[in-house]
C-alpha cells in the first residue's frame, strides 16, 4: 500500500473575537412547516408536504426539546410579513407563502399568519434564558413590491423588478436598517444571509460593520444578548467561488462565516447520496483540496465555515439513502450511516447546523426518486421536499409513536453535541490530516494539551489501524473512546485500534508525560508514512 509523504496542517482553529462563532450548534427550523402552535395563525397551504400551519407559538412550544438536542441556537427561515396567504391583487387566489417567505413586503413586521410582535420578543427571550441564541433570515438581495419603508423613510432601488441595486446608496442605508432594527428590537444575535452572492463585497462589509457596532453597544450597555453578531452567508458554490465573494481575503475581509456545501457534498457523497445520485465515493475525498482541504488552501485565516448536513432546500438525509439504493430506514445499516454523518459534522472545526428532523433519520415515505413532472403542485420538488412536518418528541408525537432506532439515534445525537460542548479540540482544534483512502479516513484534532484522533470506516469489515505515538504531543499510558466509552492501549511504540465495520471513533489524549515502550524518528516531525501503520482488513 502507498502511504502519504506527509500530512496537511491546517490553520489554527477558532481563536480570537471570533472563537464564540465555533461553539455554535444551530438547529434550523423552516417556520411554516414546522409546528402548529396556534391555531389562529396558519397558512394551510404551501410549498412541500407539511401541514402548513408552522408558527412563532409552535417553535416556543419546542426550545425545551431543542435544548435538550445539545443545541444552543436557532435560525428560523423568514417571519416577516409577505402580504401573502391572501388574494393576489391581480385577481384571483393563492393561500401560499410566496418562497415560504424568501419574498418580504415589510421586513419591519412580523407575519401575523405566524404571529404576533409580542410572540417573537417571547421566543427571543424565552431562548436566551434558556441559553440559546436566536438567528433571524436575512434575505437581503430581493424582495416583493410595493416594499414598505422603514421605520426612518428608506426604501431601496431596484435593478430589476424586485431585485436590489446596491449602487444607489439608499439601497444600503435601508438593508443597514433592517439588519440592526431586529438586534435593537428584540435582542436577536444575528443573521442567516440568503443568496448573499445578490450582495456586493462592499454593501456586506458595510452591513457587518454596523452590525458589530449596535452589538458593541449593547455590550457596553450591560446586555447579555444581542451582542454576537453571527453572520452566516448561503453561497452554494464551490470553495474557491465562496472565498472570492464571501470571506474575501486576509488583507481585505467581507464575513466571517458561510455555509460549507463543498463539505456537505463530499460527506453525502461518501456515507450517502447525492441529490444527483452520484454516491460510492471513497472515503479520501473528505481531505480533498475541494473539501476539507479548502479550509487550508483556499480560505484566508478569518474564514469560519459552518457544516450543515441539510436544510430547507436540500432532498433529507433518509430519502438521499434511499434514492442512492444503499439503505432504508428497515435496515440498522441506515441508522448507522445517519451516526457516521452525524460523526463528521461532530468533528468538525467551526460552527456547525442541524436540520430539523435529521436528529430522528426523519424522511419522507414514499419519496426517494425524484419528481420532474408536476412536482410543484404534489409538494414533491426536490427543492422543497425536506419541508415536512416536524416530529417533536412530547410536542407533536408522543414517545410511543418514534421508533426505537429514532430513539436511538436522537440519543446517539445528544450524546455527540455533549462531547462537542464539552472538548473544544472538536469544535475548535487544529485540524490535521493523517490519512485517508477508499474506505479509512483520520484527522487528529488539537486544542491546546487537548488531542483527540477521529477515525472513521467506511466499509463492512472491520480494520485494524496503528497510529505512531510521535504523531501526538500527549502520550498517555492509555487514551480513551469517547464514542464507546471504553479506554485504547498504546502498544510498542503505537496507538492500536480496532475500527469495526461502518462506525467511526473520538480517541481522546489526556496530557500527560511520555510512558511507553518503543522507537520514534529522531526529528518527531509528521513527514514518513512510518507514522501510520495500516494493517488492513481483520480476517
Amino acid at each position: 500500500m502507498d502511504f502519504p509523504s506527509g500530512v496537511v496542517q491546517q490553520k489554527a482553529g477558532c481563536t480570537g473575537d471570533t472563537a464564540d462563532f465555533c461553539d455554535l450548534r444551530i438547529y434550523e427550523v423552516m417556520v411554516e412547516s414546522f409546528v402548529d402552535g396556534d391555531s389562529n395563525h396558519n397558512y394551510n397551504d404551501g410549498y412541500g408536504t407539511s401541514h402548513h400551519r408552522g408558527d412563532l407559538r409552535g417553535i416556543i412550544d419546542s426550545l425545551d426539546y431543542i435544548k435538550n438536542l445539545g443545541m444552543n441556537a436557532i435560525w428560523m427561515t423568514p417571519v416577516f410579513d409577505s402580504h401573502a396567504g391572501q388574494p393576489k391583487e391581480s385577481g384571483g387566489t393563492d393561500l401560499k407563502l410566496d418562497a415560504t417567505g424568501y419574498w418580504t413586503r415589510d421586513y419591519f413586521q412580523i407575519d401575523p399568519k405566524f404571529g404576533t410582535l409580542a410572540d417573537a420578543q417571547e421566543l427571543v427571550d424565552t431562548a436566551h434564558e434558556m441559553g440559546m441564541y436566536v438567528f433571524f433570515d436575512g434575505v437581503f438581495g430581493h424582495h416583493k413590491g410595493n416594499l414598505v419603508s422603514s421605520p426612518t423613510g428608506k426604501l431601496p432601488v431596484n435593478s430589476s423588478p424586485g431585485f436590489v441595486n446596491y449602487n444607489a446608496p439608499a439601497s444600503l442605508d435601508f438593508y443597514k436598517e433592517v439588519a440592526t432594527y431586529w438586534i435593537d428590537e428584540l435582542g436577536i444575535d444575528g443573521w442567516r444571509l440568503d443568496q448573499s452572492y445578490q450582495v456586493p463585497a462592499t454593501a456586506w462589509q458595510a452591513i457587518k460593520s454596523e452590525i458589530e457596532t449596535v452589538s458593541a453597544q449593547r455590550a457596553l450597555a450591560g446586555q447579555e444578548w444581542g451582542t454576537l453578531g453571527y453572520l452566516v452567508a448561503e453561497d452554494w458554490s464551490d470553495a474557491q467561488t465562496i472565498a472570492n465573494r464571501a470571506f474575501g481575503t486576509n488583507s481585505n475581509p467581507i464575513l466571517d462565516s458561510a455555509f460549507d456545501f463543498p463539505v456537505r457534498y463530499a460527506t453525502v457523497g461518501v456515507l450517502a447520496g447525492e441529490e444527483s445520485g452520484l454516491s460510492g465515493r471513497p472515503a479520501s475525498v473528505l481531505g480533498d483540496s475541494w473539501s476539507y482541504g479548502a479550509h487550508d488552501q483556499t480560505y484566508p485565516d478569518h474564514a469560519l465555515p459552518n457544516l450543515m448536513l441539510g436544510n430547507h432546500d436540500l432532498v433529507r438525509l433518509g430519502d438521499l439513502l434511499q434514492r442512492a439504493n444503499i439503505t432504508d430506514p428497515d435496515d440498522a445499516e441506515y441508522w448507522t450511516r445517519h451516526r457516521l454523518m452525524f460523526m463528521v459534522q461532530g468533528a468538525y472545526s467551526g460552527p456547525i447546523t442541524r436540520y430539523y428532523g435529521e436528529e430522528i433519520g426523519d424522511e419522507l415515505p414514499g419519496y426517494a426518486n425524484q419528481v420532474t413532472s408536476g412536482c410543484a403542485s404534489l409538494g414533491l420538488c426536490d427543492d422543497h421536499v425536506a419541508r415536512t412536518s416536524a416530529k417533536i418528541l412530547d410536542v407533536t408525537v408522543t414517545s410511543s409513536e418514534l421508533s426505537a432506532d429514532q430513539h436511538a439515534l436522537m440519543q446517539f445525537h445528544q450524546d455527540l453535541m455533549d462531547l462537542r460542548s464539552q472538548y473544544p479540540a472538536l469544535s475548535h482544534g487544529t485540524r490535521q490530516h493523517l490519512y485517508s483512502n477508499n474506505n479509512l479516513y483520520i484527522d487528529l484534532k488539537t486544542h491546546g494539551d487537548e488531542e483527540i484522533v477521529f477515525a472513521m470506516n467506511t466499509s463492512n469489515s472491520p480494520i485494524i489501524v496503528e497510529l505512531n505515538a510521535s504523531l501526538f504531543v500527549s502520550v498517555p499510558p492509555s487514551a480513551w473512546d469517547l464514542i464507546n466509552d471504553v479506554s485504547v492501549n498504546f502498544m510498542s511504540g503505537y496507538l492500536t485500534f480496532t475500527l469495526q465495520s461502518l462506525s467511526g471513533q473520538y480517541i481522546l489524549l489526556e496530557a500527560g508525560p511520555p510512558s511507553i515502550d518503543g522507537d520514534f524518528d529522531d526529528d518527531g516531525d509528521v513527514d514518513g508514512f512510518d507514522f501510520l501503520v495500516w494493517q488492513g482488513l481483520v480476517d
